[in-house]
């Protein structure tokens, strides 16, 4: 509803970065057909942080900027690519995109991580759940 009312009104700061995140879009097309994984972590990170978060102030809270900023402190760059939300937003369905090499420190950090900042926020933020991690692979056949 937000994101309609937004740009059916063309409100300027929105339109402004519904804009941005058109141009983005194409350059992860483009980082797709060119197998660059850190670049489309990259371009997904910055559409969170900028389009996305402009036009939706409630697709991050507290927790998803604590969650990140701990991730990116604990991995630094070289491992941890990017951010996104998929399919919902304030803290459900994060996206976190590590470097292949990372992915096994990743599985074993990152729920702990999760469970230590809901531990923090568990009397100012409702959570349905305990966060959870799942492992994704790319099925080559």
């Amino acid at each position: 509803e937000m994101v309609t009312e937004r740009y059916l009104l063309r409100s300027s700061k929105e339109w402004i970065a519904r804009k941005e995140a058109c141009s983005i879009l194409d350059s992860i097309l483009e980082a797709f057909a060119n197998s660059n994984v850190k670049e489309v972590a990259e371009l997904v990170t910055r559409n969170f942080f900028g389009p996305i978060t402009t036009i939706i102030p409630w697709a991050t809270n507290r927790y998803t900027e604590t969650l990140i900023s701990r991730v990116k402190s604990h991995f630094g760059p070289s491992k941890f690519w990017g951010f996104w939300m998929l399919g919902g937003m304030s803290g459900g369905g994060m996206g976190f995109i590590f470097d292949p090499d990372a992915k096994a420190e990743a599985l074993e950090v990152l729920p702990g991580l999760m469970r230590t900042v809901k531990g923090e926020m568990d009397d100012a933020l409702p959570f349905a759940m305990d966060p959870v991690v799942y492992d994704f692979e790319i099925n080559e056949r």
